[in-house]
């Protein structure tokens, strides 16, 4: 038994990998920003081994034995997914991304949505198949932004705002509307308005003089009424 977990833990792969998909204008950065490679061992928990990316994207893992391995690999300019590396007896290497079931990447289409909701495993993740002979090809889900993207002008919104509203439609009454309508219809509607005006004012004028009379007329009434004794 010991012979052969000896033999297990002599078993050494080196993985090669390579960042891909980077637009070439953030490339310059990665001098300052390196693309940090951590690495959890299964033969040693615990204990985390730092690598970092390579001007030219590439990378390298040494000595992973036996056993399932955790690649992560970290920036503050992108968002990965976590690898798992497993090692077979025989020095195979088998690799699966782990993206998080409810990140944007896995739904660009409907095919795509089905598919991910599909392969869901307990702990949340949607595991996905990546080469890893002759090169493990990483790619990043996305690029982290940490300002707010500020919207285009949107000028069908402009449209929609009620100032905005009312001035057009002042605009469409005061210069537009006049030019459609006949001269001649306008001034017999100026006309007619005008008279209504003045038998509105003939109505209110009677109402008030009748108002006026009939309290004159109860002031009279009250003041001839006899004393009683």
């Amino acid at each position: 038994m010991s012979s052969f977990l000896s033999s297990l833990r002599g078993v050494r792969t080196n993985v090669l990998g390579q960042v891909v998909d980077i637009p070439k204008h953030l490339r310059k950065d990665e001098q300052h920003d390196p693309i940090k490679v951590l690495v959890l061992r299964q033969d040693r928990p615990g204990q985390e081994e730092i690598y970092y990316v390579r001007a030219d994207g590439t990378f390298s893992i040494e000595g992973l034995t036996v056993g399932s391995h955790i690649v992560q690999l970290a920036c503050n300019r992108f968002e990965f997914a976590k690898v798992r590396i497993d090692v077979s007896k025989s020095g195979k290497m088998r690799a699966i991304a782990m993206v998080p079931s409810s990140h944007p990447s896995l739904y660009s289409s409907e095919e795509e949505r089905k598919a991910a909701v599909a392969s869901v495993d307990g702990f949340g993740f949607v595991k996905q198949n990546i080469p890893v002979e002759p090169i493990l090809k990483i790619r990043p889900l996305n690029a982290l932004n940490y300002f707010e993207v500020v919207p285009p002008m949107d000028y069908l919104g402009l449209l929609k705002n009620p100032m905005v509203i009312m001035l057009v439609v002042g605009v469409l009454v005061s210069v537009v509307f006049p030019k459609l309508v006949d001269p001649e219809a306008m001034k017999e509607a100026q006309k007619s308005m005008s008279q209504g005006e003045g038998s509105f004012r003939d109505l209110m004028n009677n109402l008030n003089g009748a108002a006026e009379t009939t309290a004159a007329n109860a002031i009279t009434g009250q003041k001839k009424k006899p004393k009683k004794d």
